[in-house]
């Protein structure tokens, strides 16, 4: 492959590094007299005393030399080539006062001096009792700021990079929780849940997410059914062993390619990073409002429990064997509890002469889901020194979620179809049927249902490195090995069926409700068998399990070498090599658990014995469904049921259910298994001219290829002549013609190549030196996701459409170009502005009037008088812009009780050339840290504007703010009380649509309740 070419490119680099170093040491080939060496070298550390922790990013300057150092991030630095003699050392870091010390220099002699920080600006002393009496009293979102400040000020690339605790305590360890305060930060979420995160309005997977710059492996079985996205899932992830944020919204030649929208990386703890031995411990209850009491109640399954949930965190550094032995071990456990409750409508909008009125309600869902939630999350790092110049470290994690839920869905239908509500019978009555209506035909109903929702998780990460250092070389390798693995089990781990399918009983009813845009309906039965007792109900087919479930496993390896060549400039060049391997399954075969009971009391009513033990609570909906008795709606025990199948499993047949379009469903077309290898090289280099201009520009090379597993069917000739009948779709009617058909020949594997050359390069000018202005540019890649390359075609020759992945895609490129001006002022504060756009080509869109040509087909079958449906390339270029505007100070200048306030707000802007569904035009965050004496208070607010959720624009998200607070109280020198609480307001989530001539009329509403947590933590 191409990819041998650019490894002998860069270890050609690597190996001509000391030779380029010792050019850069004379001047002539020609022998010449040993010159006198009259300087040294200072090495030493930066500590910061209040929080006990060493310094990334502080300058060190011998003063009237010309001569910098930038601290790594164990707070170390290095100055060569300093001057024989007495010399002065400046250490300038935002927030403090410069420290100085006067150090000795003696020729070819190596001095070390370390540094504590300055003291704090502000009025603020390090001999205060604020100092005094421990790290805890110091508003963490002053120190974090202190940290992103000086990360963004040496980055050339536009970043944000946050402390973990600058918004508060995240007790659950959900790193989305946490991003979305930041500018340009939106969330997509399940049930309540922080699923994925989407930068700058593109979606989720166009952003990049690594640990310490590694990828890892991320599997979501809930996105099993569609084959799965390239989106990164945060459920895998905790944030309570990470040490801080970044946040890249330009990539550079060193980065990885795949993420047009920007890449987040979570930098973990390290011992080295702090001073001495570290035990901090954390012990927290966690409540939800919906259920608010010390008691054992109702659900989430048919028992009574407690719904305030324990959890903790412990964590242990040290370093051992004289400071070459760096230890962080973290443990953390999170248990929540919290209730979806959601209400999701269907309209009829096709008035006609007989009914003119523009919009008629069709059906009503109102859904109810209490929900345990644990989280468990462990991390060991451990550095070790060789000797100066070789170091060696390992991360291991592991994490593991598992959620239990009990979805109860109470759907009430006007009529037997959303076209009987405009017939002339006028099924629906009421002067404002969208305020209220009766219903006046027999065809109207309710179907009862329930789902067991069992879902656990867990990754496996390894990532061992090294780095060694000699002279002005620096060569380092990173290796990782991840695996992850999600997937549905109710009925193993929780005794549980999946889903008792819509129970239905008929019955005509009354809904009334208060707003177009809320949820409340009242529902009222006014006649039929009663809604209240099982005996009403149908008995449909049962999903005994529930058959998803996602795996994907990803090694990497990457060797890099960073030198310098030149003195007036000084060059920094990088260059490196990266080969990584992902593979990724998908199942979903919920079909092949499909069951009839034909048991005892079988037919009408045959669950009329098995009512969950409590009514459905609709309070957070402020709804109700009532029965002619007045009592509530019946409930099926899935729970029950499922004991019953695993009690008596002859009394449930598949003989109904085991049909060849079930067998395909779950053993053909929903399995995927997708490899990919991308090889990369790259080089950039980084200059600064006159100490205010400095420049970078890079290339990388990414060869990809992808190589998807798929079934070779047979023709339909082939299976009729095998005796088999086929569907309208072309699919075998039995399950022995599905497995001829698909199974009786091997697989076959459909490869692609491609590579892609990425360009880079970005300035940074200081006009004053508090005054940067940045412009970068980068050309990025997103590749197809796999459902849109894997998988089966399906042939339905009644409509002659075809059905079908797009192994021919190409993956979509993007022009990404930014720039942001940035004002830093002391202490602790800055003002940044920030312009984007983003050029996409190639963008990928559903098509469904492809001919066999333009889809590329070249099987065995005629096609050519077919129209397919899959996954396309758009012609042309999107473009997509944006602006964010960034403030955050520490106003510690202020007088008395005044200077422990710390305020921070964030404006967004975004647009698209096209309607890009879930980008929020308008988006804003702010915040308050407020800490005097022993008492620290936040509270921060995130705000979005209404959004499209579809490409038609006509649903649209309401626009939404939700309210986060917080505080602690100190008790002792070592611990504290804290407390949070997160969507204090309990906003809901609401999804309006809106077609011509008719009233915006809610489509979704949703709440989760206000999530409470409080503890105790301390250190020692």
């Amino acid at each position: 492959m191409k990819f041998t070419r650019y490894l002998a490119l860069s270890a050609s680099l690597l190996v001509a590094t000391p030779l380029l170093c010792a050019a850069d040491e004379t001047t002539s080939a020609a022998p010449a007299t040993p010159a006198v060496i009259t300087t040294g070298v200072i090495t030493g550390a930066v500590l910061n005393p209040i929080s006990k922790e060493y310094v990334r990013n502080a300058e060190v300057q011998v003063e009237g030399a010309g001569l910098s150092a930038i601290t790594e991030a164990d707070g170390t630095y290095r100055l060569m080539g300093v001057p024989a003699g007495t010399v002065t050392l400046v250490v300038t870091y935002t927030g403090y006062t410069p420290a100085r010390a006067t150090v000795n220099v003696t020729a070819e002699s190596i001095v070390t001096q370390n540094f504590d920080l300055g003291e704090p600006l502000g009025g603020r002393s390090a001999k205060s009792e604020t100092i005094v009496l421990g790290e805890f009293v110091v508003s963490g979102e002053r120190e974090g700021n202190s940290k992103a400040i000086m990360s963004q000020r040496r980055a050339m690339d536009i970043t944000n990079s946050i402390a973990s605790d600058v918004f508060g305590d995240v007790a659950e360890g959900n790193v989305g929780e946490f991003l979305k305060n930041l500018a340009g930060v939106d969330l997509e979420t399940v049930e309540g849940d922080v699923r994925t995160v989407r930068l700058r309005g593109l979606a989720a997977d166009y952003t990049g997410v690594t640990v310490d710059g590694v990828t890892l492996a991320s599997a979501d079985a809930n996105g099993a059914s569609t084959g799965g996205s390239r989106a990164f899932t945060f459920e895998q992830v905790s944030l309570n062993s990470m040490d801080s944020i970044e946040v890249f919204k330009t990539t550079s030649a060193d980065m990885d390619a795949n993420a047009p929208a920007g890449t987040i990386n979570l930098k973990s703890k390290r011992a080295f990073d702090r001073q001495g031995r570290r035990i901090t411990w954390q012990t927290q209850v966690n409540m939800n409002s919906t259920d608010m009491t010390l008691s054992r109640t109702d659900g989430p399954d048919n028992g009574k429990h407690r719904k305030v949930r324990p959890g903790g965190i412990l964590e242990y550094s040290d370093v051992f064997l004289n400071k070459r032995l760096g230890i962080v071990l973290n443990i953390s456990e999170s248990n929540t509890y919290n209730v979806s409750a959601r209400s999701t409508m269907a309209y009829n909008y096709a008035a006609t002469a007989t009914d003119p009125r523009p919009v008629v309600p069709y059906s009503m869902a109102q859904t109810i889901g209490p929900k345990f939630k644990e989280n468990f999350s462990t991390t060991l790092t451990v550095d070790y020194k060789l000797s100066p110049t070789l170091n060696f470290g390992v991360t291991m994690m592991y994490n593991y979620t598992d959620q239990w839920f009990n979805l109860r869905t109470a759907t009430l239908y006007t009529a037997t179809s959303s076209a009987a509500t405009r017939t002339t019978a006028n099924v629906v009555k009421g002067d404002d049927s969208l305020y209220g209506f009766t219903t006046t035909t027999t065809g109207s109903r309710l179907n009862m249902a329930a789902n067991g929702i069992s879902k656990p998780g867990e990754v496996w990460t390894y990532i061992p490195r090294f780095q060694y250092k000699i002279g002005k070389l620096t060569i380092e390798g990173r290796f990782a090995y991840s695996d992850a693995r999600s997937w549905y089990d109710p009925l193993g781990r929780e005794g549980a069926i999946f889903g008792t399918g819509s129970m239905a009983v008929s019955g005509m009813f009354a809904a009334t409700r208060s707003s177009y845009s809320k949820t409340d309906w009242k529902f009222r039965q006014l006649s039929g068998n009663g809604w209240d007792t099982g005996a009403s109900y149908s008995t449909p087919t049962l999903s005994i399990n529930d058959g998803r479930s996602s795996r994907s496993k990803v090694g990497s390896g990457e060797i890099t070498g960073s030198f310098s060549v030149g003195s007036k400039p000084v060059i920094a060049i990088k260059t490196g090599i990266k080969a990584k391997r992902e593979t990724r399954d998908f199942k979903y075969e919920r079909a092949a658990y499909s069951y009839t009971y034909e048991g005892p009391g079988s037919g009408v009513g045959a669950w009329k014995d098995y009512r969950l033990p409590y009514a459905m609570d609709f309070s957070l909906l402020e709804s109700a469904v009532i029965s002619t008795s007045g009592a509530e709606a019946y409930v099926p025990d899935i729970q029950k049921i499922g004991a019953l199948f695993l009690e008596h499993p002859e009394y449930f047949s598949r003989a109904k259910t085991d049909t060849g379009a079930n067998y395909y469903s779950a053993f053909v077309e929903n399995r995927r298994h997708y490899e990919e290898a991308i090889d990369s090289a790259y080089a950039m280099a980084t200059t600064t001219l006159w100490r205010k201009l400095t420049l970078r520009a890079g290339l990388r090379w990414e060869g990809t290829e992808g190589d998807s597993r798929e079934f070779d069917a047979r023709t339909p000739d082939e299976v009729k002549a095998a005796g088999y009948k086929l569907d309208s779709s072309g699919i075998a009617t039995t399950v022995d013609g599905v497995k001829y058909q698909y199974m009786s020949k091997p697989q076959t594997h459909r490869k692609r190549e491609y590579d892609n050359f990425f360009p880079s390069a970005s300035a940074k000018y200081k006009f004053l030196p508090n005054l940067d202005l940045q412009l970068a540019y980068s050309k990025t890649i997103r590749r197809p996701s796999y459902a849109d390359m894997a998988g089966v075609l399906v042939i339905d020759e009644d409509s002659t459409l075809v059905t079908a992945p797009n192994p021919y895609l190409k993956p979509e490129t993007s022009d990404n170009l930014s720039a942001r001006l940035a004002y830093y002022f002391e202490p602790v504060g800055q003002f940044a502005v920030n312009l984007y756009q983003n050029r996409v080509k190639n963008l990928l869109v559903n098509a469904d009037d492809v001919t066999a040509e333009e889809y590329g087909y070249t099987g065995p079958l005629d096609l050519s008088g077919y129209r397919f449906s899959s996954t396309v390339n758009r012609g042309g270029t999107t473009k997509l812009n944006g602006m964010e505007l960034e403030y955050s100070q520490s106003l510690s200048f202020l007088p008395g009780p005044l200077s422990g306030l710390n305020v921070r707000g964030t404006y967004t802007r975004s647009e698209s050339s096209i309607t890009n569904p879930n980008m929020a035009p308008h988006a804003a965050s702010g915040g308050l840290n407020y800490t005097f004496r022993r008492v620290n208070l936040y509270v921060n607010t995130v705000w979005t504007d209404d959004t499209p959720t579809s490409s038609t624009g006509l649903r649209y998200r309401k626009h939404r703010a939700s309210v986060d607070a917080g505080g602690s109280v100190r008790l002792t020198q070592k611990t504290k009380l804290f407390f949070s609480a997160r969507n204090i307001f309990n906003e809901p989530f609401i999804t309006l649509e809106e077609y011509p001539n008719c009233p915006a009329v809610a489509v979704n509403y949703a709440k989760f309740g206000t999530f409470w947590t409080f503890g105790v933590k301390g250190t020692f």
